[in-house]
């Protein structure tokens, strides 16, 4: 995996860890998009360390539609609870959640 000091990493396929971790936080993605998705499927996920680690993850919703979520979870001294920071939706398969922060 390539990383760059202080960025995330380029867009890969979540591990399995990552993806029970990310699915951690359906209910809330559906809260902020104020409906429930048929499917929830991770299809990238980019990472960045810093005092936990923040995660971009490109999400299949269903019926053609896609969520980027932006998720940040703190060191376990810290709590190390994941959160919800950002969520996008009404995304198209081919748009890049990795360009913005």
């Amino acid at each position: 995996m390539a990383v760059m000091c202080g960025g995330f990493s380029a867009p890969r396929d979540a591990s399995d860890e990552e993806k029970t971790l990310i699915s951690s936080v359906r209910s809330a993605v559906e809260e902020k998009a104020g409906g429930k998705f048929d499917v929830f499927e991770v299809v990238s996920v980019s990472s960045q360390v810093v005092a936990g680690t923040r995660y971009k993850a490109k999400i299949n919703v269903g019926a053609g539609g896609f969520a980027h979520v932006w998720l940040f979870r703190p060191l376990p001294c810290n709590g190390g609870d994941i959160c919800l920071e950002k969520a996008v939706f009404d995304k198209k398969k081919q748009e890049s959640s990795h360009v913005t922060s």
